[in-house]
């Protein structure tokens, strides 16, 4: 069945078995997993929940910023206020904060793969993000 399917979190994703089966934009790679809280698909992709701050908002952009993978920092194009938020590969908020002079501080974080959101009053922008620690 092709469709809306709401989630555990009472929002809804699109399913669509034409091509395999996708959840959104994510391929289902592994099904039916028996786990001790349930059953489990593995998918290709990460799927961020949207916030209350963000389920209002219409517009989705692209994220312009340097640099990729990051150590401490990330420098914003184009973006001068707002707000920002990093997501895990799980879909956990790992921290957010306040834009502050076209930048972002990020050396709170651990080396690995994220998703970096940043909203203002009419848009959000997103997009991966790497960091990695000095040693």
């Amino acid at each position: 069945m092709n469709g809306m399917v709401p989630n555990l979190n009472g929002q809804s994703v699109t399913i669509d078995l034409t091509n395999g089966v996708m959840v959104n934009d994510a391929m289902v790679t592994t099904a039916d997993v028996l786990e001790d809280n349930g059953v489990v698909h593995g998918i290709d992709k990460v799927l961020v929940p949207i916030t209350a701050a963000t389920r209002d908002i219409l517009i989705t952009l692209e994220l312009d910023y340097f640099p990729n993978p990051t150590t401490d920092v990330v420098y914003l194009r184009g973006i001068t206020q707002g707000d920002y938020q990093v997501f895990n590969v799980n879909g956990k908020m790992v921290t957010a904060g306040v834009i502050n002079n076209n930048n972002i501080r990020l050396d709170n974080i651990v080396s690995g793969t994220y998703i970096l959101r940043v909203l203002n009053e009419t848009t959000v922008n997103q997009a991966n993000l790497s960091s990695y620690r000095k040693l």
